[in-house]
């Protein structure tokens, strides 16, 4: 299995496998077009995939960068490949992004009644940290912080004192 970035042609088969955000081609290439989105996508393919070559999409995370974070929008896997190692194998890709300095913490929102994936998320190191109420329902914030964050916290704070005094 190969974590890579989602390139035009996998559109159709992230579709397939689903997004409550994305219901269309042209919403995905909307998001995508967006300067700090990308999309991550797990294929089948060799660690060297012979060029042009098309393998199954097995999974997919959508992911936003802000300043100081990761947001991860969406991510899923194929229904044949749930509890395979696919959807851990793209929170390792993302959790590699994180850094003391730059990114230091991700975050994702999952719905109360979606306890598969809260389980999931927990299972790879987020946290739940707040609840967002909205009137058809309670979604939690799940966060991940980079390790040994403990470490560089006094130098991040002597940082923003520097910019924000």
């Amino acid at each position: 299995m190969l974590v890579r970035w989602m390139r035009r042609r996998d559109f159709p088969e992230v579709l397939k496998i689903g997004c409550k955000e994305i219901h269309h081609e042209d919403d995905l290439y909307d998001f995508m077009a967006k300067r700090y989105n990308i999309g991550l996508v797990v294929d089948q393919s060799p660690k060297i995939a012979e060029f042009g070559a098309n393998y199954p999409v097995l999974g997919y995370a959508l992911i936003q960068f802000g300043s100081s974070f990761i947001h991860v929008a969406s991510i899923a896997t194929h229904p044949d490949y749930q509890r395979t190692g696919v959807g851990s194998l793209l929170i390792k890709h993302i959790k590699d992004k994180l850094s003391p300095f730059k990114r230091y913490f991700a975050y994702t929102q999952v719905e109360e009644t979606n306890l598969k994936t809260q389980l999931f998320l927990k299972k790879n190191g987020f946290v739940a940290k707040a609840i967002l109420r909205y009137e058809n329902g309670e979604d939690y914030i799940m966060q991940y912080d980079c390790p040994n964050m403990h470490r560089f916290k006094h130098l991040l704070e002597t940082q923003n004192e520097k910019y924000f005094s």
